[in-house]
């Protein structure tokens, strides 16, 4: 298989937003639903796929970021589209489309955080 060809996204897969550690994209230790909204330019919510990376390599800078991990089903539950995007300096690069603002509520709430520092 080519490296960049496309996987598809089960709903078992575990998805993680890098998340800045910054006050907006938190609230009493909880991440709010800012680290969920695509920004402008985005064609939908950039995420990495786990079983393509490792928690490390995707955090990179655990002193500046850390991951919010949501499964795959919980989006597509929600009336989500989960693909595969490859970059070609990150192969596990995957889109989550169609977040609303309720939706990008519902994933922050579920999430689960995880911090290497």
């Amino acid at each position: 298989m080519n490296i960049l060809e496309s996987f598809i996204i089960q709903e078992k897969d575990e998805l993680l937003r890098r998340v800045p550690k910054i006050p907006s994209h938190f609230n009493n230790g909880s991440i709010t639903s800012a680290a969920f909204k695509p920004k402008p330019n985005e064609d939908g919510l950039s995420v990495d796929l786990l079983r393509l990376t490792t928690i490390d390599f995707f955090i990179n800078d655990p002193n500046k970021y850390l991951a919010a991990e949501i499964i795959a089903g919980d989006a597509i539950k929600e009336g989500c589209e989960c693909i595969h995007d490859p970059l070609p300096d990150n192969h596990a690069h995957a889109l989550i489309k169609g977040i609303t603002k309720q939706i990008a509520r519902k994933l922050s709430a579920i999430c689960k955080v995880i911090d290497l520092v």
